[in-house]
C-alpha cells in the first residue's frame, strides 16, 4: 500500500531539484584557504582579486600548486601555510579570496 509510485507533479519535482542541488553542494563545496584545517593538504584552484593575486602569484601562489596549513596564530588571524618550499603568512580576509580544492590529510 506504501509502495505506490509516486508521480512527478511540479510540487514534486521541485523537491527533487533542491535535492540534486544540496547534495552538489555537499560534494562539490568550493572552500577557501580560511577554511582549511591543520594537516589538510590543498590545491589551489583560483585567486580572486587583482591586486591581491598579483601579490600572491609572485610569491608563488598560483592555480595547480599544492598548499598546507602549518600554523595559526593565537587568536587565530594571521595564518601560515606552505607552498612549495616556501611558507607565507596571510591574514584571513585575503586567505578567503585563495579558492582551493582538498585533496588528503598530511599523514
Amino acid at each position: 500500500m506504501w509502495l505506490m509510485p509516486v508521480r512527478f507533479e511540479p510540487k514534486h519535482r521541485l523537491i527533487q531539484i533542491i535535492l540534486c542541488l544540496f547534495r552538489k553542494s555537499l560534494n562539490c563545496a568550493a572552500m577557501n584557504l580560511s577554511q582549511i584545517k591543520s594537516g589538510q593538504l590543498a590545491t589551489v584552484t583560483k585567486v580572486n582579486g587583482d591586486v591581491l593575486a598579483l601579490k600572491l602569484f609572485e610569491m608563488g601562489m598560483l592555480p595547480g600548486e599544492e598548499v598546507e596549513l602549518e600554523n595559526i596564530a593565537p587568536f587565530g588571524d594571521p595564518i601560515a601555510i606552505r607552498v612549495g618550499e616556501s611558507k607565507l603568512c596571510l591574514r584571513l580576509e585575503d586567505a578567503a579570496h585563495v579558492e582551493i580544492e582538498l585533496k588528503a590529510w598530511k599523514e
